[in-house]
């Protein structure tokens, strides 16, 4: 009746109903593109910051962040077997250009999102004139480090012993974990006397347990942490995982990792 009123024939029903669908289709398509879930792959230490970030992301996107938690050697391979992430955070670059030496990312994409700074906890002393060597005492019977094959916290740790000289005096009382997030776990129980973090621990730490000193490893004693980001080139949702990677760099991002302990350089 609609269309007799304005006097259009069968033909010219088609005709509207067709540029009708067009438009909707025009205007739906940019929300079904960023209306997903992309799978974050997020290494450890990078936890805590990652909550703050993926409130913002979502509601300027649309796009709901789901993400899975380990050392960054760890996800490495889970993603070589198959996981199925859109976007790797690792807190290196190494385990990114093994991914991309695998045909599963690419150079272009890799994005340096932060550095980090590794820092020594240890609990139940309070010393202002903190440094490395209160390891050596007997007050220190257990040191937790995130194991160097998989943690990159743990690669710096141990060139942090190498270049003080005091590797083989440590390496006794040193306890392996897999990542920065179970070293902080073992220094939060009580279960170590001392460990090395990432600095962005330190916050969340600091609030559980109120007897910890920490001391910030001088960044001569480790080579540089460079916290790297790419997309994973068997993500279903390319365009969605490049606008993620692209946030890493703004400025509100970058204000909350600087809050965190991170470093743009």
């Amino acid at each position: 009746m609609f269309y007799s009123r304005l006097g259009l024939g069968p033909k010219n029903k088609i005709n509207i109903l067709t540029y009708l669908g067009r438009i909707l289709i025009i205007f739906w398509l940019p929300f079904n593109l960023y209306a997903k879930t992309l799978t974050i792959a997020v290494t450890s230490s990078f936890a805590s910051t990652f909550t703050q970030l993926a409130p913002i992301f979502e509601k300027k996107t649309n796009i709901k962040l789901k993400a899975s938690y380990a050392s960054s050697g760890q996800l490495a391979t889970h993603i070589m077997h198959g996981a199925p992430i859109d976007v790797f955070l690792s807190a290196d670059q190494n385990h990114i250009i093994k991914l991309e030496n695998a045909g599963l990312a690419l150079p272009a994409d890799r994005v340096t999102y932060a550095y980090g700074e590794l820092v020594m906890a240890v609990t139940g002393i309070n010393h202002k004139a903190l440094d490395i060597k209160i390891l050596l005492t007997t007050q220190i019977n257990k040191i937790a480090v995130a194991n160097p094959i998989f943690a990159p916290y743990g690669v710096a740790t141990l060139q942090a012993f190498e270049r003080t000289g005091l590797l083989t005096a440590l390496k006794p009382k040193v306890v392996w974990g897999e990542s920065v997030g179970q070293v902080a776990s073992f220094i939060q129980s009580g279960n170590v006397t001392a460990g090395f973090i990432a600095r962005s621990q330190c916050y969340l730490l600091q609030k559980q347990k109120n007897y910890l000193s920490f001391w910030l490893v001088p960044h001569k004693l480790y080579d540089p942490i460079k916290h790297c980001a790419t997309r994973i080139l068997t993500s279903k949702k390319p365009k969605a995982a490049k606008l993620f990677l692209s946030f890493l760099k703004t400025k509100s991002a970058r204000m909350i990792m600087r809050a965190n302990g991170y470093t743009s350089k």
